[in-house]
């Protein structure tokens, strides 16, 4: 690697620089607000609650402690959920006088008896 053997024990048990000591405790802010926002909000959103607190830092720093952390923003929805259809149905009667087993052709209709009788005789 081209490094000396003293050289690397030497960075070994060096003491953490001021920049790194400043980016954990950014980072720590950094990670609070995201799971504050429920995960949702960006780097450019999560920069702005540093800058409240007096932090001054940039928002490619914040993008970089993000993806150190790998926190990253939910998509959002484009649309709505798909439905699954797993709901509670309510009681029904099975089968009201209602014949949906057969199609009708272009002459024959459906028969709904509540609708008939409702009407009168009117067919």
């Amino acid at each position: 690697m081209g490094v000396s053997r003293s050289g690397f024990h030497a960075w070994l048990n060096r003491s953490p620089t001021a920049r790194s000591r400043s980016d954990d405790a950014v980072g720590q802010q950094v990670k609070a607000s995201f799971v504050a926002s429920d995960r949702t909000y960006g780097a450019r959103r999560v920069w702005r609650d540093p800058l409240a607190d007096g932090v001054e830092c940039g928002l490619h720093r914040i993008e970089r402690l993000m993806r150190l952390q790998a926190l990253r923003a939910r998509p959002r929805r484009r649309r709505l959920p798909k439905d699954e259809g797993d709901r509670q149905v309510a009681n029904v009667p099975a089968n009201r006088g209602i014949s949906l087993t057969s199609r009708p052709s272009n002459r024959q209709q459906l028969t709904f008896p509540s609708l008939t009788k409702a009407r009168g005789s009117e067919q």
